[in-house]
């Protein structure tokens, strides 16, 4: 009897397809990324970007921005405008000016970065690969927060006027002396800050079907970063 290679190589080539159809199939759901890792990467991402310690593995597009970098700027804020004189003796202490603004901006830091209030209201799945990530948070207005500051510590000014090592101070010592004041008494001080109210914002997670995880761009995590946080109203 004759045996039909034609049809059995079709047949074959037909089994081959269906399978490989099949398994494209099941792969593609067996990775299809769920709500549940969407929340527990948003969380991760979410925690990362406002504590300024997001993971490399949860961002594309460049690098995230170093706290080095943000400390230079908020010691440059800080000058602004301002003429501070380089050392003071306070208390038989001597202060440097660098040390002093260091600082200063480390508590700043870790009021923008450490200490934020901010909570995740809801994580939506827009499609296979992209996800919405409504959140609140707590507004940060820092020329209030340096108003305040500065208002609290010239309580303390006129008596710290007195235990300096100089008995007539310039204006360039008096302003660093009140950041000198400042730099010893934030906790005393920004206690009777007033927190602003809260805003709602979001951001968008895309799925790396090769990481099996979400990403940000790192456009996304300076958003995140400065979300609410301004110079003044």
């Amino acid at each position: 009897m004759k045996i039909d290679h034609s049809k059995g190589l079709f047949f074959s080539a037909t089994i081959a397809v269906l399978l490989l159809t099949f398994f494209s199939i099941f792969y593609r759901f067996q990775n299809r990324p769920t709500l549940a890792m969407a929340e527990k990467d948003a969380k991760s991402i979410f925690s990362g970007a406002v504590s300024n310690n997001l993971s490399e593995k949860y961002l594309y597009g460049g690098k995230a921005t170093s706290k080095e970098f943000y400390i230079k700027k908020i010691k440059k804020n800080l000058l602004n405008g301002l003429v501070l004189s380089n050392s003071l003796i306070y208390k038989n202490h001597q202060y440097k000016k660098n040390q002093v603004l260091d600082k200063i901006a480390e508590r700043i830091y870790r009021l923008e970065f450490k200490n934020r209030q901010v909570k995740i209201e809801s994580v939506s799945l827009n499609n296979f690969h992209t996800v919405t990530v409504d959140y609140k948070v707590r507004q940060i207005i820092l020329s209030k927060v340096l108003d305040k500051l500065s208002a609290s510590s010239e309580k303390d000014l006129a008596a710290a006027e007195k235990q300096t090592s100089i008995s007539d101070l310039n204006q360039s010592q008096i302003a660093f002396l009140q950041y000198i004041l400042i730099s010893i008494h934030w906790d005393k001080y920004f206690s009777e800050y007033n927190a602003a109210s809260w805003s709602k914002s979001s951001f968008q997670m895309i799925f790396d079907p090769k990481k099996q995880h979400y990403l940000i761009s790192k456009k996304t995590l300076q958003s995140i970063q400065t979300s609410e946080i301004k110079n003044g109203e």
